[in-house]
């Protein structure tokens, strides 16, 4: 199973689970994801139940669910910090370059979308089995999101 198949598969599987919304993907895109696929988290559907304590008990019903541990791309200093430069992979960009600098706050979707972002695996080999009981543990959680809420400090 290639990437492309993987993101494919999470997203077919993913549908109809509350509190999870697959990423969209565009007819013009290639795969939604290479290192990691990355549904949103909608907590407003499971009464407000933390991303935290989704994921957590997620990773108990043996789900490898995280957060994203990189902020958006306009957020990186390669983007933002105007005396960053690279030799490495072409002309040294900066001040006085004619290259654009983002402030954080100019792409707020961004944000938003990382902020209930959450972080599933995506392999180049055959792992549809796995997907498959990934999924169902992700759907037995949410399922029990009454249950969990009481024990949520987030």
């Amino acid at each position: 199973m290639s990437g492309r198949r993987t993101t494919t598969c999470w997203t077919q599987l993913l549908v109809g689970i509350p509190g999870i919304r697959p990423p969209v993907r565009r007819p013009y895109m290639d795969q939604l994801g290479y290192y990691s696929y990355q549904p949103l988290y909608v907590p407003e559907e499971l009464g407000g139940l933390s991303a935290e304590l989704f994921v957590r008990a997620a990773v108990a019903e043996g789900v490898p669910l995280s957060r994203p541990r990189s902020a958006p791309l306009h957020c990186q200093p390669v983007f933002r910090d105007p005396g960053w430069h690279s030799g490495t992979f072409g002309p040294p960009v900066g001040k006085g370059a004619g290259y654009r600098h983002y402030r954080a706050d100019e792409f707020p979707g961004s944000l938003r979308y990382v902020e209930r972002a959450l972080r599933l695996p995506v392999h180049s080999t055959d792992i549809r089995g796995h997907v498959e009981h990934w999924a169902k543990g992700l759907a037995k959680v949410a399922a029990q999101a009454d249950t969990l809420r009481p024990h949520d400090s987030g």
